[in-house]
Order: C-alpha cells, then structure tokens, then sequence
C-alpha cells in the first residue's frame, strides 16, 4: 500500500489531493511503526499545510500529525495540532477527534496531577458525535490514570460499565 501511494503522491498535480494522500500515507506508516518514514512524510505535510484552504484536508492532516508526533513523545506540539482541529473543523465533524488528542498527549505527557473535567466533556461529546471509538479510548486514558492514582475501583466501574461497546467496536488494542 504504501509504496504504492508514494508513487500516487508523486505525481499528483492537486495540491490538495497530494495533501490527503500524504497523510493517508503517514497514517499508513504510523499503523505500521515506521516512525521514521511517517516523520519524513509528516515534514512534507506540515511545509503544505499553510498553502491547504480545504477544510476537510486540513482536519485529516492535522489529526495525522497529532497521532505521529503523540506516538514520538512530542505532546505539546500534537496538542498545538490538535487545538487546531478543535478550533477549525469541517462540516461534517466535530470537537470529538482534537479534543481526543489534544486529551490523549496530555494524559501520555505524565504530566497530569489530576483530571479536569474536559475528559468526561470529550467522551460526551464524542459520544454525542457517534464516534464511541473514540470516546472508549479516551475512556481507557480515564481509567489508566485512576489506576495510576490508586483508584482501581473506579477504573473498573469505567471499563466494565462500557465493555459491551468495545466488544462491539472489535478493536483489538483497546478490548
């Protein structure tokens, strides 16, 4: 897949299109660890985003970003793009997908002496959005920092009361 659409990337004249193959790229390359080759493109893509006025690609490519530069431990620069996604997004999304990861490097940041409401404000509002995926997942952070915290009673009441969801959703990593 892959090399594949690096040929694509190559020789599209569309800029915008050459965006949104570029980040299916990365995501591609993300899914598959090759963090190098996902930060190589992640350049790319990031000296494009200035020129890109499509909402829709700039939604992909910042949620793109985020989620390589959250899996390379740069959590203030994926919730710099993730603040973005929250503050400019397409018709036809919503808060749910910035505010997840803007949550989600906070809470792998370690930084975190506490939790603020905006975690149960994103699981509600992606549940409001449809996309319980992603508020499961940001579940799973909710219930990893309660038991980091010595709450493991509420962690399991967190994942429990939402199992049947994930078990639905068939996602590996998070069941």
């Amino acid at each position: 897949g892959g090399r594949l659409l690096t040929q694509v990337i190559d020789k599209l004249d569309d800029p915008v299109l050459r965006f949104r193959a570029t980040a299916t790229l990365i995501n591609i390359l993300g899914i598959g660890h090759r963090y190098d080759d996902a930060f190589a493109r992640l350049a790319q893509l990031l000296d494009q985003l200035p020129t890109i006025n499509d909402a829709t690609a700039r939604f992909q490519g910042l949620g793109e970003a985020a989620q390589v530069l959250i899996a390379a431990g740069q959590y203030d620069q994926a919730a710099s793009y993730a603040e973005q996604m929250i503050a400019d997004y397409p018709k036809g999304e919503t808060t749910c997908k910035g505010m997840f990861f803007k949550l989600h490097a906070l809470f792998k940041s370690g930084r975190l002496q506490s939790l603020s409401p905006d975690f149960s404000e994103g699981v509600n509002t992606c549940v409001s959005a449809g996309e319980v995926l992603v508020a499961n997942t940001l579940r799973a952070d909710i219930a990893a920092f309660d038991i980091q915290q010595g709450a493991s009673r509420d962690a399991i009441a967190l994942l429990q009361a939402n199992y049947a969801d994930v078990r639905r959703d068939q996602y590996p990593s998070l069941i």
